[in-house]
């Protein structure tokens, strides 16, 4: 048959070219003197066979023509200098001597200059081209091969479908998902493969990214051969032609099947512990509450100033726990028990605020940054909230002085470190109360709990800053 013909040539020819490659690359005086023995041949022959002896140039023009694909042009034109200067020589009269003697001697060497000069020429840019096209094609198998290794030994299925939802390329991931051999996949479509619903799904999806034109991650369910359905996330965008029109779609899917088998599992254990977790909360909170009210029973049957105050601060400081159990919930990632800071440090100053402010003309700033805390910290924190603003709120405005009181938890520094402001204007604290009293070693020793540390800043009014690295949960 033609075809096979011409691709057996075709094949040949190439060969050839790759096995001649080494010879371009002799030292030029090689080149050079193998060109000359090809001449020197064609001499021969031209010498010793009488039928040709009227055209003194013909039999040198394969010495040109060789030499220069296997070389390269400057051989051409050595062996053409060479083949004209034997000819005139030994073959053009009067010979043994390079005189030519008439017009027509004169315009025959000069024809066979320009034929063997241009054909040198020519013969060295076609081998060139051949030698191009060549590389090309061995960089193109070498590219395919390399595509075809990255495609066949992912383990993940990588596919290739036209606008119709047909595969027109799948890799053996894909073929051994499906239950079908590569070849007979090809030009199969989903609704083949597996169950309607499942098939429409998809399709619709493969759809919508050739429509928009949009790269598109979707989670699927497919039909496994061997297992039924399982979940693949699936990644898929559009698959263009030469001119830029879309031709279908390339995608490659991640089974995920076990993973989200474990997310159902974490979700329902987190939902559980939540459940656990509020009635736990429940509990401990109400525990607190018959404290504070025992507490408060007790206070009435109390007649020292002192031991009143000092049941105040136990039934504040106890408020501080029953509200951190009140904020406590879990956290769905990891179940980790956690408080929303912003939240509970804003509801713990809506409490402390306006019951001992009173009618007093003083304003209660708040701003606060969104952390998340474990119960532990956040109670520490919470409580030096609380002894702060109760000595702010307490000692910082005599005789209905007006102020203003700044709560403030912000992000401070890099690393996760955070500074808690508890800032007044008004006339500062007394010695004892910053230096030796109750409120303020309990805050150094939340502070110290805390892993930061506490500054007082005085006059005017207070400030109180304490700076806590890496505050949030890690």
């Amino acid at each position: 048959m033609p075809a096979p013909n011409a691709e057996s040539r075709q094949d040949f020819f190439v060969g050839l070219i790759k096995r001649l490659r080494p010879v371009r690359g002799l030292p030029t005086w090689a080149r050079y003197l193998m060109t000359a023995g090809m001449v020197l041949l064609c001499f021969c022959a031209r010498y010793f066979l009488t039928e040709v002896q009227g055209s003194p140039f013909l039999l040198f023009l394969p010495s040109i023509v060789l030499s220069s694909f296997l070389f390269d042009r400057g051989s051409g034109f050595f062996a053409t200098l060479f083949s004209t200067a034997l000819a005139i020589y030994f073959f053009i009269e009067p010979r043994s001597s390079f005189t030519l003697q008439d017009v027509g001697s004169v315009l025959s060497v000069a024809v066979f200059l320009g034929v063997g000069l241009f054909t040198a020429a020519i013969i060295e840019a076609l081998r060139n081209t051949v030698d191009a096209l060549v590389t090309s094609e061995e960089s193109l198998a070498s590219n395919l091969n390399l595509l075809e290794g990255v495609i066949e030994g992912t383990p993940d299925p990588i596919f290739v479908k036209d606008k119709e939802g047909r595969y027109v390329q799948a890799n053996a991931v894909t073929a051994r998902i499906l239950g079908l051999p590569k070849d007979l996949l090809i030009g199969k479509r989903d609704r083949d493969l597996m169950p309607k619903e499942l098939a429409k799904a998809i399709e619709a999806a493969d759809q919508t990214v050739m429509q928009s034109q949009v790269p598109s991650v979707v989670e699927e369910l497919v039909n496994v051969a061997g297992q039924g359905q399982r979940c693949f996330l699936s990644t898929k965008a559009p698959w263009y032609d030469a001119n830029g029109h879309v031709a279908g779609l390339i995608g490659i899917a991640r089974d995920i099947h076990e993973r989200k088998q474990s997310e159902t599992a974490v979700r329902s254990a987190n939902a559980q512990k939540e459940v656990l977790l509020y009635d736990i909360n429940h509990r401990v909170k109400n525990h607190l509450q018959s404290v504070i009210s025992l507490l408060a029973m007790s206070k009435r049957r109390v007649e020292d100033p002192v031991a009143e105050a000092e049941i105040d601060n136990a039934v504040s400081r106890l408020s501080v726990l029953a509200r951190v159990y009140d904020r406590l919930h879990v956290k769905d990632e990891d179940g980790t028990a956690v408080v929303n800071v912003r939240e509970f440090l804003q509801g713990l100053c809506d409490e402390v605020g306006p019951a001992l402010i009173g009618l007093r003309p003083i304003a209660l700033r708040t701003a606060f940054d969104e952390v998340e805390l474990d119960a532990g910290r956040a109670v520490s924190l919470g409580l030096a909230v609380n002894e702060l603003l109760q000595n702010s709120l307490k000692y910082a405005f005599p005789d209905d002085t007006p102020g203003v009181v700044t709560v403030r938890l912000s992000h401070h520094g890099s690393d996760g470190e955070y500074a808690l402001e508890v800032a007044d204007d008004g006339i500062g604290l007394p010695e004892t109360a910053w230096r030796t009293g109750t409120g303020t070693r309990l805050v150094r020793a939340l502070a110290q709990q805390l892993g930061g540390s506490v500054t007082w800043h005085e006059p005017p009014g207070t400030r109180v800053e304490l700076v806590i690295p890496k505050l949030g949960l890690t």
